[in-house]
């Protein structure tokens, strides 16, 4: 008979029919029938699956009799004593765990309390000790002599021996498991989770078991489901236990799952990092044919890329451009990358860096270098001996092209830059790379040096008496929108031509000379009647690559030399004896804080200069090589004082001077030097806006390191209300431009190497219009200035303006102009 029933038969005997004797009905039937429910599933055999539903039903408020219940004597007494170890064992496992948590801190935290005090290590240490120190050394401690004779009672029971023993032993398993562990992160990703799934193993089989003994369950089921919660299977839980033990298991293994997941997922995350690092760091070999190789690395690096992009941009000598620049060199990539982050957003070509030694040969075959079309050595940065480091570097590049046979027959250029400190004609014997270049020259390896180091102190010397021509040469050795580059071009039908038809068939462009197909040799300003024999390469200057010869024999211009126009031979020859020196007229230039040093710079200012010519050098002491008499009529003083102070200025006549060089600046790191020259320019400035009483403009020449700082001195200047002028010259943009150029056309190293380089022979005036009897009231030709130049021995490239000073170079042989006493003609001329 059912609870309900009994409650029911009970109410109804009495009578009453009160609605709070139905709400008392109500309660106590719900506390019986929970009660009953409650025994009748204590009675049921845990073990079977039907139990657990039953337990569900019950829970949802079902009636417990539609399921069977299971008595306790169907069950025998082995499987309830097996029931029954297996709880136990179970628990003591747990307890086992319990204990081994809650005793080792304890057991730790005490030997660490009653451990002798370590005396602490001397700093210093007489030798050799005697042995009355040594056992000193070995006698206890105050500390350990205060200890109580309990403490030494209970040390001799062997109870805390047995506790330092433990100890040991797990200090010792501990330092094993982490040398494990650390091979393990130095695996790959499917050693590191084999490792995890093995370590959580014993996890699963003691968890598998715990809770087959806690519910119930199957031991195959029981593994699965615990393996599912530690590694976060999709469609497990924990919350659909029956049991308070197993409710606490597998909140347990879900905990320890968190930690497992998180280790998986950060072997994970962490090897996909790695790869991306990896990929990002890229030192993987380069496949690549006919592209541009760059090793080393060094300032001139930044500007030669710049000049590449430039060139493709303006499609001048496009094609070595068109395929990628790789570099390769003894830096770290991302660093590289880092440096060449703004740069290689701007460039139009593609740039592949990677991290390598340039004389290594396996490193060499892992950027192309045999299949390279052009390879550009650089000067190392770091090298202690830049000669011997090339050289290795070569003989690498000439292993390389060993490995491909099909490449041997292939020209392949290299071009070296030189030590600025190579600037002698080198000597077979004594220089180990010029020995191998001459022996690669008779391959079909063309290598071709290029030093690049212009003396930028005969070249600043030079702009001091001639403002404008260091403009000159960047113009002609860098690549611009609205600049000028010289072309090697073969055109058949001058064959068997004089130079002068050859030169003035041309309507765009300025023929300066032509190579020799005979010999190469490079002829600069040759002589009118001279032929031109088959294969001779024209050097022409020009805007663009353009420019074609006139067709027949008549002139592409209006060029002059006929007998009744007053331009003929006589007249010329005339004008030519009778011209003025090339140079202009005396100056006054004062030199600011040059260095220890000024024999080079007394040098090329006495070249230049013409007679008459007052340099003043200022500086705390008298610099060395500084001539104590006139020498070629330039006359050199000395102001002692700071280079910085108006009292020094005053002193050197900065008020009444022509041209200021500044200087000094090579041994500064780069900023700072440049922080030092706007600073000195802003002195000079204030002193001239105050003291100055001319009314042409000083010309101020010096050396930047950084193309930004020229936008704060054009700012500074701009406000100084005309007082100054400046030329700054940038020696690494100048070198870059040198490299993009020969790098384009091997050939072309002869002439700017005669041009840059060298000192003697051919090289870049200005000259005064008077010189060649242009007239200053009346438009002239370019043509016609070319006849007359030419009467001298010279080619005249272009002009600079005198009403704005701008610079036009290769005009047309049409194009006029006025030539007053502020212009200037650009001539290609011998070394005066």
């Amino acid at each position: 008979m059912s609870c309900i029933a009994t409650v029911h038969r009970r109410f109804a005997l009495q009578g009453s029919c009160r609605a709070s004797d139905q709400l008392q009905f109500r309660v106590l039937g719900g506390r019986l029938l929970a009660r009953q429910r409650l025994t009748d599933w204590r009675q049921v055999r845990p073990s079977s699956r039907q139990t657990s539903f039953k337990h569900r039903a019950i829970c949802r408020g079902q009636d417990c009799t539609n399921f069977p219940a299971t008595s306790d004597n169907s069950q025998s007494k082995p499987t309830k004593f097996l029931h029954f170890l297996r709880q136990q064992a179970a628990l003591a496992a747990g307890a086992l765990f319990i204990f081994m948590l809650l005793v080792r801190p304890i057991t730790t935290r005490w030997h660490r309390a009653h451990q002798p005090v370590a005396e602490p290590t001397p700093a210093a240490v007489w030798l050799p000790r005697s042995a009355t120190d040594q056992e000193e050394s070995r006698k206890p401690t105050q500390a350990e002599h205060s200890m109580p004779a309990s403490m030494y009672a209970a040390m001799s029971s062997g109870i805390p021996a047995t506790s330092s023993r433990l100890l040991r032993m797990s200090d010792a398993c501990l330092m094993q498991l982490t040398v494990t562990l650390q091979q393990v992160l130095l695996a790959n990703v499917l050693v590191k989770i084999g490792a995890v799934f093995t370590v959580a193993l014993p996890l699963v089989w003691l968890g598998g078991l715990l809770y087959h003994c806690t519910s119930g369950e199957s031991l195959q089921i029981s593994l699965f489901k615990v393996y599912a919660v530690l590694y976060r299977a999709p469609g497990a839980k924990v919350t659909e236990e029956t049991t308070l033990p197993a409710a606490l298991l597998m909140n347990l293994i879900f905990l320890c799952g968190l930690f497992t997941f998180a280790v998986v997922l950060g072997f994970v995350s962490e090897e996909i990092k790695s790869q991306l690092r990896s990929v990002k760091a890229g030192n993987y070999a380069v496949i690549a044919q006919d592209h541009t190789l760059v090793l080393n690395w060094n300032p001139q690096l930044v500007p030669l890329l710049k000049q590449m992009s430039l060139a493709k941009t303006h499609q001048i000598k496009a094609v070595l451009h068109d395929k990628p620049v790789v570099i390769l060199a003894e830096r770290d990539k991302l660093v590289m990358d880092a440096e060449l982050g703004s740069i290689l957003r701007e460039c139009k070509i593609k740039v592949i860096t990677r991290e390598g030694a340039p004389h290594f040969v396996k490193d060499l075959a892992g950027v192309s270098a045999g299949q390279a079309k052009t390879i550009i050595v650089l000067n190392p940065d770091k090298a202690v001996d830049a000669v011997k480091s090339k050289t290795a570097t070569v003989l690498a590049i000439e292993a390389a092209r060993s490995r491909h046979p099909s490449m041997t027959y292939c020209d392949q250029n290299i071009v070296l830059q030189t030590p600025e400190e190579d600037r002698c004609p080198p000597i077979p014997g004594e220089n180990p790379l010029i020995d191998l270049l001459h022996r690669q020259q008779k391959g079909s390896c063309r290598p071709v040096r290029v030093n690049g180091a212009r003396d930028i102190t005969r070249l600043m010397a030079q702009t001091a008496i001639q403002p404008g021509v260091a403009n000159v040469y960047c113009a002609v050795t860098q690549h611009s929108r609205n600049g000028a580059t010289f072309y090697l071009e073969n055109f058949p039908t001058m064959t068997g031509r004089s130079y002068r038809e050859v030169r003035r068939s041309f309507k765009q462009g300025v023929v300066c000379g032509y190579v020799s197909k005979s010999d190469h040799s490079l002829h600069l300003n040759p002589g009118e009647q001279q032929k031109l024999e088959w294969g001779d390469r024209l050097i022409v200057l020009a805007n663009d690559d353009s420019f074609e010869p006139g067709q027949g024999h008549e002139p592409a211009g209006e060029w002059v030399g006929g007998p009744h126009d007053g331009m003929g031979p006589e007249c010329l020859a005339e004008k030519a004896r009778s011209a003025p020196p090339s140079g202009s007229n005396h100056k006054n230039i004062v030199v600011v804080g040059w260095g220890d040093t000024v024999d080079e710079l007394a040098a090329g200012l006495a070249e230049f200069a013409v007679d008459g010519t007052l340099v003043t050098v200022i500086s705390p002491d008298r610099p060395h090589g500084l001539p104590q008499e006139p020498l070629r009529g330039c006359t050199f003083r000395h102001v002692e004082g700071s280079p910085t102070s108006f009292q020094s200025f005053h002193q050197a006549g900065l008020a009444e001077c022509d041209s200021l060089l500044l200087g000094g600046l090579a041994h500064m790191p780069s900023k700072e030097a440049d922080a030092h020259m706007l600073s000195t320019l802003m002195q000079v400035q204030d002193f001239l806006h105050t003291y100055r009483t001319r009314s042409k403009s000083a010309h101020l020449v010096t050396t930047i390191a950084h193309p930004e700082t020229t936008e704060v001195a054009n700012h500074l200047i701009g406000q100084g209300d005309n007082v100054l002028t400046a030329e700054l010259v940038h020696p690494e943009e100048l070198m870059s431009g040198l490299l993009s150029q020969v790098a384009a056309e091997p050939d072309l190293a002869p002439l700017l190497s005669e041009l840059v380089d060298n000192s003697d022979g051919q090289e870049i005036y200005l000259r005064r219009p008077e010189r060649y009897g242009l007239s200053s009231s009346t438009p002239t030709s370019f043509a016609h200035v070319s006849e007359v130049t030419r009467w001298q021995q010279e080619t005249a490239i272009g002009y600079i303006a005198g009403d704005d000073g701008k610079l036009h170079l290769a005009p047309g042989p049409d194009e006029r102009h006025i030539f007053d006493e502020h212009a200037r003609v650009v001539v290609i001329a011998e070394s005066d």
